[in-house]
């Protein structure tokens, strides 16, 4: 039986983290759902599944639908949009049937790339290869929130889209779209034994996503997120602080504390970049315990501690650092550098 491939490249940059990310996993489940529901999906669908974060990773090699088990999305700082089409390019070459004398080959691939970030690594080589490699994969690139650079999406290829919302409902409704998409794809050469071009998303999505025509060139900024890990000092467990950049007051705004599954390696935060308290402006409470001030040790640890009753503002507060078991006093003011992800 030839099948239809279908590789989803996902971003699971630390921007992702909480309701997004939880979003997605549920889209792949109801997605994987009306799949097989579908005769025509159930018979020729294959999909296959690379995630990129701090690093690219073939998660599910193409894997017919039936036999589809939903993978494990794990969240890592940084958007490695390169490593993972190369590894799609490698997953093609190697996964992909070929039309021979002899026999008929796979039907072309379907590649849906979902990303609402910016590429940290450097990409354009890769893809370069890629298309060189795979001219006639069928490639849509769907960017997800207000970070992404569609001029960046646009160069990968003329289908693309926005997502503006990043709630629960917005992704059940891209999910349905790409699933409506591929069993139109399987049906169309279930009935008529050939395979057609691209589809235009907006059909199905339900005024979830908008096709870009043309995107406008975005000059230097500054990056519009950056993500200060921590560890909660009463149960020593992980977070992260999300900011958020506000043009209209110049600096950067704590808009969310997400709990971690589990700290980021050395190797991981090794290459984060610093950014200066002074950008930094709010706070919320730690995820874990609900404290509600931050900072960092002077081992570079940032970890939450207590503002209430006790407080002093000029002395601190006494806090054990749980990245190096060090006890001193917290308080608040001074400028100081931070190590941050901007995925």
């Amino acid at each position: 039986m030839r099948r239809l491939p279908v590789y989803l490249l996902i971003d699971t940059s630390e921007s992702m983290i909480g309701q997004a990310i939880e979003a997605v996993r549920t889209g792949l489940g109801t997605m994987l759902s009306a799949l097989r529901k579908n005769p025509y999906a159930l018979e020729m669908g294959a999909l296959g599944v690379i995630t990129f974060g701090g690093t690219a990773r073939k998660v599910t090699p193409l894997t017919e639908v039936y036999a589809f088990q939903q993978p494990d999305l794990e969240v890592k700082p940084g958007t490695m949009l390169g490593g993972a089409i190369s590894l799609l390019d490698q997953a093609i070459s190697t996964e992909i049937v070929r039309t021979t004398p002899d026999r008929k080959g796979d039907y072309k691939p379907l590649v849906f790339v979902l990303t609402d970030g910016q590429p940290t690594d450097e990409w354009r080589s890769a893809f370069h290869h890629f298309k060189q490699n795979h001219k006639s994969v069928v490639l849509y690139a769907i960017g997800c929130g207000n970070d992404v650079d569609f001029t960046i999406l646009k160069e990968l290829t003329e289908n693309t889209y926005s997502m503006e919302q990043m709630d629960a409902d917005a992704f059940a409704k891209l999910f349905v779209c790409i699933s409506s998409s591929i069993t139109s794809a399987s049906g169309a050469i279930g009935d008529q034994g050939k395979q057609g071009g691209a589809i235009n998303l907006e059909k199905d999505a339900g005024g979830t996503i908008r096709k870009i025509e043309k995107a406008e060139t975005i000059g230097s900024r500054k990056q519009r997120q950056v993500f200060i890990p921590g560890v909660c000092q009463k149960t020593r467990k992980p977070y992260l602080l999300r900011y958020r950049w506000n043009d209209e007051d110049g600096c950067y705004q704590c808009m969310a504390g997400h709990k971690l599954e589990k700290a980021f390696s050395r190797e991981e935060t090794g290459a984060i970049e610093t950014v200066s308290s002074s950008e930094l402006q709010g706070l919320v409470p730690c995820p874990h315990c609900g404290n509600e001030g931050h900072g960092r040790c002077d081992c570079g640890t940032v970890t939450c501690y207590a503002l209430g009753k006790g407080f002093n503002s000029m002395f601190g507060t006494k806090v054990c650092c749980p990245g190096c078991g060090k006890i001193g006093h917290m308080a608040s003011g001074g400028v100081f550098n931070v190590g941050q992800s901007r995925g």
